[in-house]
């Protein structure tokens, strides 16, 4: 189903307000960041290990204004970093399964219980509880919520069983809106959801396949993207700045960036130079994170170690400058006029970090690869260890 030009326009008025891409999509010849990239990370090392969690980390998130980092672990608890020391420790809801930031004190979690508990983590309490409505219980089992995804004004979607996405807000008691990704719900599950930056479009991963809808529009789907792989969509996100850019992490390691606005062939680029993690030989649910400025991809790879993508790179630019007959040692244009051309590629790939003998399982960014920042991202890893990655 092809977007509606309403619907188009309006989200390209909102984007004015969030960003635009010509104002990043300058010339990689005059980018520094393309060609101090690769320095960069080559002094990227772990700064801190924490070892405060009992079991598995299921989210992480950095609070974008303070740079607090926050853990929602397997154990039902969510657990507030600043720097290397444990801020606080708040009781989660029960079979807690993920998290994420809802505004600069309130954080939420969703479990197999299908609730969704919204907390303050200035306080250290619980501001409120909620349930899916009991005309979800569906004859063949109760609501389970997997995934958990937020904007920056309230909004908060969770994916669950029987391909069941829900919008809430956390201003509310009960669900804005649910929606459902497939025809057969009972053989799907929701793997990852995603909201882009002008709160306009949501994105549901399940198996192989990104739904798109229309939040105003309600239950309708905007469009649908089945995507062929060596294994099933673990994580989705929207491009920072652009509601039409998403990207889709497989469980074969690679990552897609899509364009949501073409119809025949949506896959713009494949970034694939690392192995996905595995645990016991066998693929584990893996995410991906992208740098606030929209600019580089983090994947986590086999055997503790996390790969660094220029979104840019891999793109030839080409500069064409005109001279005059006095300038020489030029080639003639067949207009009479000389010219030169310059042809430049960078690569998308820019290394590899870490070698730890445990894999990675979760990973947040905190600032942009150009600031140099002494806490760059963070990563979790089987061995229930969150580590933090800066500047040497």
């Amino acid at each position: 189903m092809k977007p509606s030009p309403s619907c188009l326009d309006y989200v390209l008025k909102r984007q004015v307000f969030v960003g635009t891409r010509s104002l990043r999509s300058v010339s990689l010849r005059n980018d520094l960041v393309s060609i101090c990239a690769p320095l960069v990370c080559s002094r990227i090392e772990p700064r801190f290990i924490l070892h405060d969690h009992d079991d598995l980390v299921a989210s992480l998130k950095f609070i974008p204004s303070s740079h607090l980092l926050c853990s929602f672990a397997l154990d039902d608890k969510i657990r507030v970093f600043q720097g290397a020391h444990c801020h606080s420790v708040l009781s989660g809801p029960l079979q807690q399964t993920g998290g994420t930031i809802v505004s600069d004190e309130q954080v939420a979690a969703c479990s197999l219980r299908a609730e969704l508990g919204i907390f303050d983590i200035r306080r250290g309490e619980r501001i409120s509880s909620m349930f899916a409505p009991s005309s979800l219980i569906l004859p063949k089992g109760r609501i389970e919520w997997y995934t958990i995804t937020s904007s920056w004004n309230s909004f908060i979607a969770t994916g669950g069983n029987y391909g069941v996405v829900a919008l809430w807000d956390s201003r509310a008691s009960l669900p804005v809106e649910f929606f459902q990704a497939n025809m057969k719900p009972e053989e799907q599950k929701i793997r990852s959801v995603a909201i882009d930056p002008t709160e306009t479009l949501l994105s549901a991963a399940c198996g192989r396949t990104v739904h798109i809808w229309d939040i105003r529009r309600s239950i309708s789907i905007l469009k649908t993207i089945p995507l062929s792989s060596q294994g099933p969509i673990d994580h989705i996100l929207f491009d920072p700045l652009s509601s039409f850019k998403l990207y889709a992490g497989h469980r074969d390691g690679s990552i897609h960036s899509l364009n949501i606005l073409k119809e025949n062939k949506p896959i713009e680029k494949i970034f694939n130079e690392h192995e996905a993690p595995s645990v016991a030989n066998r693929p584990v649910s893996v995410n991906f994170d992208i740098s606030p400025d929209g600019r580089h991809l983090f994947g986590l790879a086999r055997f503790g170690k996390v790969t660094i993508y220029d979104v840019f790179g891999d793109t030839p630019n080409t500069d064409s400058r005109s001279f005059n007959q006095s300038s020489a040692a030029l080639s003639t244009s067949p207009t009479g006029e000389y010219s030169t051309k310059r042809r430049r590629k960078i690569s998308s790939f820019l290394g590899t970090l870490g070698d730890a003998s445990s894999e990675l399982v979760r990973i947040a960014t905190a600032h942009n690869l150009s600031c140099a920042s002494d806490i760059l991202f963070a990563t979790a890893s089987t061995s229930l260890d969150v580590t933090l990655w800066g500047m040497k």
